[in-house]
């Protein structure tokens, strides 16, 4: 559903409507013409790009050679998104809303308010930082970035059956706007026993009901490239004679029942609706999105009667329709040549964006265009010196034929370390290697030349992605100004995808203003915010404030720094009240600065200064003779203080003194009876080792003496007793028988 839309197309006598036929053969003819380009030329374009993204191959790779190809595209994508989201996400008023005509402060509206709606409804209700990154990487990759912005209606639930409902509770659900009665079936009535005795019969309803919901959404959707075409001759969305969103994935069952007038038409053996068209897409630019994987629809299932897919065109049409001589745009959804929606609107529900915008022209050029070049040369030399590496490492061999045999041939195909090869005669006559030079040193040149027209041509700086080793060997003011050059092409960028941010506000507001019939209350920064569109007015301005790249945020902060400095120095020398500089004006100057380093509650720094409450003006100076003698005044009084402080100080040190005396010798006296005591302590101990050792000593010396006596006995037996035998062994026997 679109808005401001002419929902009554009855128009005075004498005008005439254009015929349904005529209509089609118009939007056929300007589809084939914009067809013609967009799924054609720009159409191989865009999926270049993508290739190049993916680093695909290029097609003329040569078995045995290197195959690598650069990713010169994707890595300078890749580094520009970061910042690019950057810019967007960090800033904590991204939407501010005004209003010139007073409106608002007259109906009580808080702006801030409208603005965090807005901020709810695109990135809570419909996933802003997805979309936004989508629509950013759409524009640097394949020249354009498409948003679709439309009101979706509520849509009703499954249907529900319950059985057993009363005709009270029947009577509920018709008169609850919440549901819908579609089916009502009589069951048997129940016989139920009153309290008397009597019996009563009660009737029940199997009912069929659908809930319904009763709010609508702003529905905000990426529209992938290939399904957006535009007039060849279009310069801007607004002046364009026509365009369309072509779906291809649409089932035919959701058009029947969101089109009930139209449903016998959509007939998916009718040749007129085009109903057998269910391949999902075969634009290059979607095969090379998804690396020529199957993307069409499984025939089989696709073929059952409730999964029939269609395409559906939606179409912006400038005409002059009714025939009263204005041109005016018509937005018509039809599939094939049935025209299932035909009204006059205001604006277009399309929003697009382009990198680097060309004069004159809605599809400028997008940042892989800038190095597509550089990375199919970077890919020639970087191939080139692989194999030149290659071939410097494994040289081919050249032989003699005649005189090797086919063992020695063999032998050098193995290439085995340590193999012999035979060879008749002297090796180096019959085989020698064919030596390849290396171009590593005049290929990294190259490289290192294309690496530079690659930054010059896309603003994407090695200093900014922190990757250039040299970066320590040049001056910080070169590094600036390298680094500010590139920030400056980033925020060109930044600049023109606001716009498109900036358009895709304005219509979320616009639709909340003309379709949101009722309050709604959402939840901010931990509170709850109620907001009612229907007393907002669509005439409000929306604008996009993006935060800033490292390079000009400390650029900002040393500009901010320098303003804050003179007006601190005004304030000193003509007072707070000035007419040229207050405390207004430097608070401000700090909110700024605190914003620029990236914090987003200022508040919590310094507090804002109402300007209806104005620090209040301070008293006239007073007289300088007057001053002095305060002065001379307090200075003998501080002196006074001062010798009493010194006296009292005095004092205490001797009191101190005092007492540390008498704690001194309270400490030494119980310190000496304590060495007393310890020293009585070790002397009982020393005695008591004494006369154990004596006693241990006593012992061992009669057990030695024991011990000795002993073996001295025994060795006097030993004695007599060999004495004895020798006797008796002796010739002749003893002397004395």
């Amino acid at each position: 559903m679109d808005l401001d839309n002419d929902q009554d197309d009855k128009k005075p006598a004498g005008r005439v409507t254009m015929d349904d036929r005529d209509l089609i053969a118009i939007l056929s003819a300007e589809e084939i013409d914009a067809s013609s380009y967009y799924t054609s030329e720009l159409a191989k374009e865009q999926a270049e790009a993508l290739d190049r993204y993916f680093a695909k191959p290029y097609g003329d790779e040569v078995e045995g050679r290197s195959k690598v190809c650069t990713h010169d595209v994707e890595d300078t994508i890749n580094w520009v998104m970061p910042d690019l989201m950057r810019v967007f996400l960090q800033s904590d008023d991204l939407v501010t809303v005004h209003d010139d005509t007073n409106a608002s402060d007259q109906a009580g509206i808080d702006l801030e308010d409208v603005a965090e709606c807005l901020r709810h409804v695109f990135f809570r209700d419909n996933n802003g930082e997805a979309i936004l990154h989508d629509f950013a990487f759409d524009g640097l990759a394949q020249r354009i970035g498409v948003v679709s912005t439309n009101w979706e209606d509520p849509q009703p639930e499954a249907p529900e059956t319950i059985d057993g409902l009363s005709a009270a509770q029947l009577m509920k659900y018709e008169q609850d706007p919440e549901y819908t009665v579609l089916e009502v079936a009589p069951n048997e009535p129940e016989q139920l026993e009153t309290p008397d005795g009597q019996t009563q019969s009660m009737p029940t309803f199997m009912v069929e009901i659908q809930r319904l919901a009763l709010v609508g959404r702003v529905r905000v959707e990426n529209v992938p490239p290939e399904e957006f075409k535009i007039s060849r001759r279009a310069r801007s969305i607004e002046s364009a004679p026509y365009h369309a969103r072509e779906q291809s994935n649409i089932y035919i069952t959701d058009l029947q029942r969101l089109f009930p007038d139209k449903a016998h038409e959509l007939d998916p053996e009718s040749s007129t609706s085009n109903a057998r068209e269910i391949e999902l897409s075969s634009d290059p630019r979607a095969l090379a999105r998804f690396q020529n994987e199957s993307i069409s629809t499984n025939r089989e299932t696709s073929n059952h009667e409730n999964r029939k897919m269609c395409v559906l065109r939606t179409e912006y049409l400038r005409i002059d329709y009714d025939g009263d001589g204005h041109v005016e745009l018509r937005q018509i959804k039809r599939v094939g040549n049935v025209i299932l929606e035909n009204i006059s609107v205001n604006k277009s529900e399309f929003t697009t964006w382009s990198p680097i915008r060309v004069a004159h022209k809605l599809v400028g050029r997008s940042l892989a265009d800038t190095v597509i070049d550089a990375q199919k040369i970077s890919t020639v030399v970087m191939r080139k010196m692989l194999d030149s590496l290659s071939q410097s490492l494994t040289p081919r061999t050249a032989y003699d034929s005649t005189r090797t045999d086919p063992e020695g041939v063999d032998a050098l195909l193995d290439a085995d370390v340590g193999g012999l090869v035979p060879v008749r005669g002297s090796p180096g006559d019959v085989i020698k290697e064919i030596v390849t030079p290396d171009l590593s040193a005049s290929g990294f040149q190259i490289l290192e030349y294309m690496d530079a027209k690659k930054e010059q041509a896309s603003g994407v700086i090695r200093h900014n992605q922190g990757l250039n080793p040299d970066s320590l060997t040049k001056t910080a003011t070169g590094i600036d100004l390298l680094q500010q050059a590139g920030g400056d092409r980033v925020e060109l960028y930044a600049r023109w995808l606001a716009l498109g941010v900036e358009q895709i506000m304005r219509r979320v507001l616009k639709l909340l203003c003309a379709h949101q019939d009722r309050a709604r209350w959402i939840k901010v920064a931990g509170k709850m915010i109620e907001f009612d569109p229907r007393k907002w007015s669509d005439q409000m301005s929306v604008h996009i404030h993006v935060a800033m790249g490292a390079a000009n945020r400390q650029t900002m902060l040393a500009n901010l720094g320098l303003i804050a400095a003179k007006q601190e120095q005004i304030i000193l020398q003509a007072g707070p009240q000035n007419p040229l500089c207050g405390l207004g004006e430097y608070g401000h100057t700090l909110s700024r600065m605190v914003e620029t380093m990236g914090f987003k509650n200022t508040e919590r720094f310094f507090k804002k200064i109402d300007p209806n409450n104005p620090p209040q003006q301070p008293a006239p100076p007073p007289d300088p003779k007057l001053i002095e003698v305060q002065q001379k005044g307090q200075i003998a009084q501080q002196q006074l203080q001062l010798d009493q402080a010194a006296n009292e100080q005095k004092i205490q040190l001797e009191q101190m003194k005092l007492a540390n005396e008498k704690e001194i010798a309270v400490l030494r006296a119980a310190s000496e009876q304590k060495i007393a005591r310890q020293q009585m302590l070790l002397n009982a101990q020393l005695e008591r080792y004494k006369v154990a050792l004596q006693v241990k000593t006593q012992r061992e010396s009669e057990a030695r003496s024991h011990q000795f006596k002993t073996e001295q006995a025994e060795r006097d037996h030993e004695v007599n007793l060999a004495s004895a035998k020798a006797e008796k062994n002796r010739p002749g026997g003893r002397l004395d028988a």
